[in-house]
């Protein structure tokens, strides 16, 4: 896919941009700054979920948002097998959003890529930061954080996992890891895949998180959901997808998605 426009990125999300039920307008703000295009007006703020809850029910999109997926998609066709044997491969080089210092030491991290099965069908897990964490504020990413001395990469993905949303090691099953990336904050971070049970009774950090949500894995392949975008200051390529249950995925957290449907054989050629 062709890096693109952000005039063409609103063009395609859902019409009109201000009318959207986005989470925080900050998050969108920040990602139209990125860019460097004007902000479209404000979306309406979204309410948080308490610090202790059930995971909301999968997201559906808004009725004139709503993507037109085949019953039994090929994502959700998949397997834990199928799962395992492309997480086994680790042929994909290193991606960096940034390219570090000479001599830089970057800090090592791990995230947790939460799979489940809902309905006949896959889905992802992700959280919304809270806005008054140190970086990152405000946006979709997954559960996960800096590694403490000694820790696996393993272990420090279902270390944090427990801490932001009270998600039990015991109740993960880790399949495998995808390839690392460089974040702009300067961390090297592995991403850990594993499967969860559905539905979860979360409890979230509130200091942290601010929001726990899901997209399908179906939804997440579909070519028309994101775009890649580029990044003027540096002409780094961004991805990032249509507004979604009052979410934008894009960046870091968004490149780990893409990372995994491209190892599923779930999107075009085209896209790299």
């Amino acid at each position: 896919m062709k890096p693109t426009s952000w005039k063409l990125f609103c063009k395609a999300a859902c019409p009109p941009w201000p009318t959207c039920r986005h989470s925080i307008s900050p998050q969108r703000d920040q990602f139209c700054q990125l860019i460097a295009r004007p902000a479209a007006g404000r979306c309406a703020p979204m309410k948080s979920n308490g610090s202790a809850q059930t995971a909301p029910n999968v997201p559906s999109a808004p009725a004139r948002c709503k993507p037109k997926i085949s019953v039994m998609h090929p994502a959700d066709q998949l397997t834990v097998k199928d799962f395992l044997n492309v997480l086994q491969a680790q042929d994909t080089p290193l991606h960096s959003e940034k390219t570090p210092a000479p001599g830089q030491t970057l800090r090592p991290a791990a995230v947790l890529v939460p799979l489940f099965r809902y309905a006949d069908a896959w889905h992802i897990l992700y959280t919304r930061r809270a806005d008054r964490v140190e970086t990152h504020k405000g946006q979709v990413a997954f559960p996960g954080g800096a590694s403490e001395t000694g820790e696996s990469p393993e272990q420090t993905a279902l270390r944090e996992a427990q801490e932001e949303i009270g998600l039990r090691p015991a109740d993960v099953n880790t399949l495998g890891r995808l390839p690392q990336i460089i974040t702009i904050s300067d961390f090297l971070v592995t991403p850990i895949v594993g499967i969860i049970p559905w539905p979860y009774a979360f409890r979230v950090y509130t200091p942290e998180v601010a929001r726990v949500f899901s997209l399908p894995l179906a939804w997440l392949a579909e070519r028309g959901n994101f775009m890649e975008l580029t990044r003027v200051e540096t002409g780094r390529r961004v991805i990032a997808y249509l507004p979604q249950d009052g979410e934008l995925l894009w960046g870091a957290t968004a490149h780990m998605t893409m990372e995994f449907l491209k190892r599923l054989r779930l999107l075009y050629p085209s896209v790299k």
